[in-house]
């Protein structure tokens, strides 16, 4: 990210060394936003700097230091042309220009310092704590930084997912003669149950069940059908208790593999096993559907 004079964060220096003082090359009236300087290859580019400008006089007798006409300022830095531009003044000082030979030093300042401060500021509050907002929570999710990776085991519970259709079932406990008089496939009331898949392709676990009670040794094929036409799942005489009057329960689970976003029905039929008249008796039918993956 290229440097910008509004940067509230600046660098002292460059990230490989500590910077080094340097001085003007030509002089600057006031007003005029570059300056030129000796040496700036340890002044920091991928940000703005703040630096201080000053003449420095020092006594030949007694080798006391004077520093007259520093300014804080801030800018950006060119180190290969060794220049500062966006020369922008501190708060409270006044560009009187630059002489050649003036001073060019990177160091902490009250401006750098506010200017920390303000930017901090801008999106934690002064305990320390994100204000509201300052997270862009919908950018971060778009950008796919929560992976299945990334989700520590039994950290999703049920809490979590409470509103989530995952599963779903249907359950009837009317007793229903079947006796359909003709080979063709039929509906059985209610046995049926709707399933919404979220995004992505997902496996879902199909269950159905029944108790069934026939008055002869025939009873029924069953298949179940995915949105009214797809046979999913088949079971030649899957319902035929083969000795008259005996109740028998059945159970039958399947996975209906890799499936896309949307809302899917899964119906169980009947057709007649040895007999168009089995006189089949069914009861306590259920259906569900889960999601497994």
């Amino acid at each position: 990210m290229a440097a910008d004079i509004t940067d509230f964060f600046g660098k002292a220096s460059v990230s490989t060394d500590h910077s080094v003082s340097t001085t003007v090359t030509a002089s600057r009236t006031a007003g005029v936003t570059v300056l030129s300087g000796f040496d700036l290859s340890t002044f920091a580019e991928d940000t703005a700097v703040y630096f201080i400008t000053y003449k420095k006089v020092t006594d030949p007798t007694t080798g006391a230091v004077t520093v007259s006409e520093l300014v804080s300022w801030k800018g950006i830095v060119n180190a290969g042309a060794n220049t500062i531009s966006n020369l922008t003044v501190a708060p409270g000082y006044v560009d009187i220009g630059n002489d050649e030979d003036d001073f060019i030093e990177c160091i902490p300042t009250s401006y750098w310092e506010n200017s920390m401060i303000d930017g901090i500021l801008a999106h934690a509050d002064q305990d320390g704590t994100l204000k509201a907002g300052a997270v862009d929570v919908a950018a971060v999710l778009a950008s796919n930084v929560v992976t299945t990776a990334k989700i520590a085991d039994g950290a999703v519970t049920v809490e979590k997912i409470e509103d989530a259709v995952l599963d779903a079932i249907s359950t009837n406990t009317t007793n229903t003669v079947f006796n359909p008089g003709n080979s063709d496939w039929h509906d059985t009331a209610d046995w049926n149950v709707d399933i919404t898949v979220p995004t992505g392709a997902h496996d879902v676990l199909v269950e159905f069940t029944v108790v069934a009670l026939s008055a002869n040794t025939f009873g029924a094929s069953v298949q179940v059908i995915r949105d009214g036409s797809t046979v999913v799942f088949g079971e030649a005489s899957g319902i035929r208790p083969n000795v008259a009057s005996i109740r028998c329960g059945y159970v039958y689970k399947f996975v209906d593999e890799a499936l896309a976003a949307g809302t899917y029905n899964y119906k169980v039929q009947m057709a007649g096993a040895g007999s168009v008249s089995p006189n089949l008796n069914t009861t306590h039918r259920t259906i569900s559907a889960k999601i497994i993956s």
